[in-house]
């Protein structure tokens, strides 16, 4: 028999079988569970870095981006990644393009083929080698800035004394041709604007109708 000071000395007595304290109630247990999933006290969404597979996918988004963006400028030696004397397979190589020599065989010594990605750009390719690019549309301009669409007096503003200038042998309009060593740019006008130009071989550029 076991005496009341005995009883009293014990702290805590256990049921045995859901072995809870008798003085907390459910309620006071739940509280006191550890809570889970719970950030640190200095948790920062940002400072989550992305996994090693992800960058990628983010380089290639980017790089499409700049890819798809980009801006073709007509210079003296080509457009873009073009540059006067490739071939038909260094011109597809750089334009990522499937060009073809026409199955006509008197089409063959010159032709035109026409960008993809640019339509507003024609290739003019003699002899099998890119000599001569033609713009018939706004949105590319020359290394200077003139387009199609600037009028025939910002164009002399720009180029000045280096311009040649003749009278255009189906319209009103002018020639404006730049000669600078093999290559040259020529413009062409009609109602004071300038509604196509081209630039390539110097040969090239003084084709009054192109190919034809």
């Amino acid at each position: 028999m076991f005496s009341s000071r005995v009883a009293r000395s014990a702290p805590w007595v256990f049921d045995s079988e859901d072995n809870t304290q008798p003085d907390q109630s459910p309620a006071d247990l739940r509280d006191a569970r550890p809570a889970r999933n719970v950030p640190p006290t200095n948790y920062n969404p940002s400072m989550i870095l992305y996994k090693p597979r992800t960058l990628p996918a983010l380089l290639f988004l980017v790089t499409g981006v700049c890819v798809a963006g980009s801006v073709w400028v007509v210079r003296q030696d080509g457009v873009g990644p073009a540059k006067f004397g490739m071939n038909l397979p260094q011109l597809n190589m750089a334009l990522r393009e499937r060009f073809a020599m026409p199955e006509d065989k008197n089409e063959q010594g010159c032709f035109y083929v026409t960008s993809t990605e640019h339509p507003q750009v024609s290739f003019m390719v003699e002899n099998g080698h890119l000599v001569r690019v033609d713009v018939d549309k706004s949105g590319i301009g020359t290394a200077e800035g003139v387009q199609v669409g600037d009028s025939e007096e910002h164009v002399m503003q720009v180029y000045g004394s280096r311009l040649k200038v003749e009278p255009h042998v189906y319209t009103n309009g002018h020639y404006l041709t730049i000669h600078n060593g093999d290559y040259g740019v020529r413009f062409e006008t009609d109602k004071g604007k300038v509604s196509t130009f081209y630039a390539g071989t110097f040969e090239a550029v003084r084709y009054v109708e192109g190919c034809g």
